[in-house]
């Protein structure tokens, strides 16, 4: 079965990458802890919508990052 990754899994992928898992490890294990989605279209637009949003929340926290850096640097 394909599978969407939400979270990080270690020896599996990242979040956002579709992997091939057994049916059983899906349905018993990331499928109720919430760790993937089932690979279809309406399941891929929903997490590239969250991806983006994601993405942009990092830019912003890489920005502000950057400025406290700066301000830490001129003191």
């Amino acid at each position: 079965m394909k599978v969407i990754l939400t979270t990080n899994i270690k020896k599996l992928g990242k979040i956002g990458e579709v992997v091939s898992v057994r049916d059983g490890y899906a349905r018993n294990f990331l499928f109720p802890n919430k760790m993937a989605l089932r690979n279809n279209k309406k399941n891929l637009s929903y997490y590239e919508k969250i991806a983006e949003d994601m993405k942009r929340n990092e830019e912003i926290k890489l920005n502000d990052a950057k400025d406290l850096i700066d301000k830490i640097k001129k003191n």
